[in-house]
């Protein structure tokens, strides 16, 4: 069944209101006293309607926990080679913590598709930034890589779920009107402003060793002042508790001049020998030699108990808009109607679902290289260090906000498809930018691109969305689910490629993939333009 689209017929349901009291939204909202407030000011009218009001806390709720999403996922990157030293893995191995975050995140926005018309989203909310809370202080602790990957499974399946559900309430607060626009671009705005501001409380507490180059076997140093790794093997005492002999011409031959300490630790005994004391200390069960600067300790706890903290508090403010509610959870939301908009043919529309999960996978995998893997690519290819590769991170998403705040006004000037169109094209003329500059180590030129991709790719998803909501079909739990799960899809595998590549070819096809990703999206994008054109 096909129905005609009309930007005022979306359906707008909201949790803990009473039906009755849900206003049309493209209609004259009336003060409690039952004078029509018109086109007076939003903050007088939030003063005068008691639903207006709670829908703008509401509002204002919703975009905490988009700031707590995005600090979170923001912190893997800077934290990134770190993880994998406290694990102590490479690079490939270590691609898997992003992957089971990812996977995650599948989990979470699967269950939640089901899920989301049946439970009170409220405490969904408490529940779930409780126990991420709680996952968030234990990352750093993790120095089984078992555990490392299990927890960032876990990680993501809570935020998998709040991401769907944020998505879902956040369209429906407003509709899909101007208003409602706008508050979409306002919600990614603070998504990136926490983005911005993550890394950079990361950075102070990251191993402050300059560039590295990570390989199969161990990680060198080429600074006096930082930390080296060695992934030797350990097969000669794989089966007892023997300490290698360590006087040895051989075995000093690779040590720093500088003071350290040295450490043997044999997974099979479960023990870390400290060579320079005798002390014998319960670890875990592989066999490598870690050579640490006494000075020079990780401190990536602290940076992720910051985030607990932030985490936990946001389910306050969940609490009280479920007492405020006292209803809970409003079960007419299974009388939203999911019918695609337009007069074209069943099959298009089909094939058109096919386009936006496409340009989903597409936009997820582009984010996903440029939020976790830019540090990485800056450290190993162009020698930086990891706080200006922290820095990189945080100019990029410093970019994307830029981007946010324009969108917040272009969308009341411009059609969504025509935004999308021009940021696609736009950001993948970055991606070129990026790759011809790195290939001549030009740094002003990395900057300048990384600019060029990161302003309109602030508003290609909020847009993304909206053009979604108002021209194809109502953004949905199950619609939400479906973008989500399509992009999962692809973040969980797209890890492993990148890395291998980067690892095994160059880091250059970090470049290289994402410009090719970009010009996918133009592609999807010609697509949807093409879509409103004839609907």
């Amino acid at each position: 069944m096909t129905t005609k689209h009309k930007a005022d017929e979306t359906s707008h349901v909201d949790e803990g209101i009473p039906l009755h009291e849900i206003p049309d939204v493209a209609s004259p909202v009336f003060s409690e006293d039952g004078t029509e407030t018109g086109d007076q000011s939003f903050f007088h009218e939030v003063r005068l309607n008691k639903t207006t009001r709670f829908n703008f806390l509401l509002s204002v709720c919703l975009s905490l926990v988009y700031f707590i999403l995005g600090w979170s996922k923001s912190q893997i990157g800077p934290a990134f080679l770190d993880l994998m030293i406290i694990s102590g893995v490479n690079l490939e191995m270590g691609s898997w913590f992003m992957t089971s975050y990812f996977f995650g995140r599948l989990i979470g926005s699967t269950v939640g598709g089901h899920l989301y018309t049946k439970m009170n989203h409220h405490l969904v909310f408490v529940a779930s930034l409780l126990l991420n809370g709680l996952v968030l202080a234990v990352i750093p602790w993790c120095a089984y890589y078992e555990l490392m990957v299990a927890t960032h499974v876990l990680n993501g399946i809570l935020e998998g779920g709040m991401n769907l559900t944020l998505t879902s309430k956040a369209v429906s607060v407003w509709g899909s009107t101007p208003r409602g626009r706008s508050y979409i671009q306002i919600m990614y705005a603070v998504f990136a402003i926490s983005g911005i501001l993550a890394p950079m409380a990361t950075a102070p507490f990251l191993l402050s060793n300059s560039s590295r180059e990570p390989n199969s076997t161990s990680w060198t140093s080429r600074s006096n002042s930082s930390m080296e790794l060695y992934m030797t093997s350990w097969t000669h005492v794989s089966n007892s508790s023997e300490k290698p002999n360590m006087t040895s011409s051989t075995s000093r031959s690779n040590l720093p001049s500088e003071p350290h300490m040295t450490l043997w630790i044999n997974r099979t005994t479960s023990k870390i020998d400290d060579v320079s004391t005798n002390n014998i200390i319960e670890h875990n069960d592989t066999s490598r030699k870690v050579i640490f600067p006494a000075e020079n300790t990780s401190k990536l706890y602290v940076a992720y108990s910051i985030s607990a903290s932030l985490t936990l508090l946001s389910a306050v403010p969940f609490v009280v808009l479920f007492l405020k509610s006292k209803r809970g959870v409003v079960t007419n939301l299974k009388n939203v109607k999911h019918d695609y908009f337009g007069n074209i043919s069943l099959m298009i529309k089909r094939l058109q679902l096919v386009n936006i999960g496409l340009f989903s996978v597409v936009f997820g995998v582009i984010g996903q290289s440029l939020g976790n893997f830019i540090t990485v690519f800056c450290v190993q290819y162009l020698n930086w260090t990891k706080v200006a590769g922290a820095m990189m991170t945080s100019f990029y998403v410093f970019a994307t906000l830029v981007g946010n705040i324009a969108g917040i006004f272009l969308v009341r000037l411009l059609k969504p498809d025509t935004i999308l169109l021009l940021s696609t094209i736009t950001y993948t003329i970055g991606f070129v930018g990026l790759s011809v500059s790195a290939y001549f180590y030009e740094d002003a030129g990395i900057w300048v691109s990384v600019c060029v991709i990161g302003v309109p790719f602030g508003m290609v998803w909020p847009t993304f969305i909206s053009w979604t909501n108002a021209n194809f079909i109502p953004v949905s739990g199950y619609i939400t689910s479906y973008l989500l799960v399509t992009a999962h899809i692809a973040t969980m595998l797209h890890p492993l490629i990148i890395s291998y590549l980067m690892e095994e070819v160059s880091p250059l096809w970090f470049c290289y993939l994402c410009t090719v990703e970009g010009c996918i999206s133009i592609f999807c994008t010609l697509m949807m333009v093409i879509y409103t054109k004839f609907s």
